[in-house]
């Protein structure tokens, strides 16, 4: 499995920060969102 940071933003400025980030992706829903993750995703 790829590393991953799990990240809780307070507010949308910090989303925007965070989202900002060179190769930064958000990944919605949480439906096997773990396989997702272990596929590569």
């Amino acid at each position: 499995m790829k590393a991953f940071e799990y990240l809780q933003p307070q507010t949308v400025a910090d989303a925007v920060r965070l989202l900002s980030q060179e190769g930064t992706l958000a990944i919605a829903g949480g439906q096997d969102l773990l396989g997702a993750m272990k596929d590569g995703l």
